[in-house]
């Protein structure tokens, strides 16, 4: 579930620029990269984003729920605040 399973056809499409250092698995995204993604979590991390912001991590939730709501911004840096703290 938390492997890689994006290929080079498909890599493509999952390119945004926040999401650096993370692949894709079965369902989820996952972290792959810490070189390139500059998170504080661990490989094999995994999650999900929803479309108005709310994030789903193992472990944590955050849940907001606006359109434009800044996952580049703020994700990157809740994860990391959290697993700063652990």
């Amino acid at each position: 579930m938390r492997a890689d399973h994006l290929n080079e056809q498909t890599r493509g499409d999952f390119n945004w620029e926040h999401f650096g250092g993370f692949s894709y698995g079965l369902g989820v995204r996952t972290h792959v990269s810490p070189a390139r993604s500059g998170s504080l979590s661990p490989l094999g991390e995994f999650g999900w984003s929803g479309a108005a912001g709310p994030v789903v991590w193992p472990s944590w939730t955050y849940a907001q729920h606006l359109l434009n709501n800044q996952e580049p911004y703020v994700h990157r840096r809740l994860r990391n605040v959290i697993y700063g703290c652990l």
